[in-house]
């Protein structure tokens, strides 16, 4: 019985021997087969190239046979010859079926496309007149620096009259001396209770300083035309106080006083008691005559 060593330089040799007889066929293979075959004209037409058969393996020794003779079993197929190359199939091509109809070409538009003039015109349009105009025209004057009538002096507006200047006027004038102002706080008691700030704008009560004299007189300006009866009765009823006080002491004096002047000019009331009393009214009217 072969031991296993025997056994294992057995398996050596036998490999050994495939390898050689593997690599002699190899080297005498036909050089064509390696090379590529040509492709026809039809891709999926392609020649396979042929498989080469594998080799046998050598038998291993069964353990029954004799140890002394190792005889190596060659292999029972020696390689196939080398593929030869295959003819290339020649592809005939084959006409594409022909569409059954034309494609409708696209329609071009009808309208054809504007005309440029053939000719040019006649007159060409910067043609200047022939004729220039016979009349140049004026240009319009213009107007004066300064206009040639200047306008008229607008009228001075009239002097603002007031009680005051009335009163100084008529006292100066007429030399009306011995008169004396009543005070604000006296007025309502000599002139029937009126009051002077809701009636007037301005008022100056003059009154004679000697009781033998009955000559007096009053300018005021009213707030309102319509305050003229309550100032009438006011300047009333002092006439009838003087006229009360003379009646029996002064005869003169007494008649003096049924002459006494209310008048009016606007908002401006005069009261008068004199024997002056044309001159005190033309100086009175002489202040809204202007």
């Amino acid at each position: 019985m072969p031991n296993n060593k025997e056994r294992f330089n057995l398996s050596v040799l036998a490999l050994a021997l495939s390898l050689a007889l593997s690599a002699c066929g190899s080297g005498n293979s036909n050089p064509d087969s390696h090379t590529q075959p040509n492709v026809s004209g039809d891709p999926a037409e392609t020649a396979a190239p042929s498989q080469t058969p594998a080799l046998d393996a050598t038998t291993t020794p069964h353990p029954g046979e004799n140890d002394s003779s190792a005889n190596v079993e060659q292999p029972s197929q020696a390689p196939s010859e080398s593929p030869t190359s295959s003819p290339k199939p020649v592809v005939t091509p084959v006409a594409t079926a022909k569409p059954s109809a034309k494609p409708t070409p696209t329609v071009k538009p009808t309208q054809p496309p504007l005309v440029k003039p053939t000719g040019k015109p006649t007159q060409p349009p910067s043609q200047k007149p022939s004729a220039k105009p016979s009349a140049t025209p004026t240009p319009t004057p213009k107007p004066t620096s300064q206009p040639s009538q200047q306008p008229t002096e607008k009228p001075s507006p009239a002097p603002t009259v007031t009680v005051q200047n009335i009163v100084d006027k008529i006292t100066a004038d007429l030399e009306f001396v011995g008169q004396v102002t009543v005070e604000e706080a006296m007025v309502p008691d000599f002139y029937n209770d009126i009051d002077p700030n809701s009636l007037l704008e301005e008022g100056v009560f003059q009154q004679a300083s000697f009781m033998i004299s009955a000559s007096e007189f009053s300018v005021v300006k009213l707030k309102s035309p319509d305050h003229y009866n309550t100032i009438k009765e006011a300047f009333e009823f002092r006439a009838a106080a003087v006229q009360k006080t003379f009646e029996e002491y002064l005869p003169d004096q007494y008649e003096l006083a049924k002459d006494y002047k209310i008048v009016q000019n606007g908002h401006y009331v005069l009261f008068c008691i004199s024997s002056k009393q044309d001159e005190v009214l033309d100086i009175f009217n002489s202040f809204f005559n202007k």
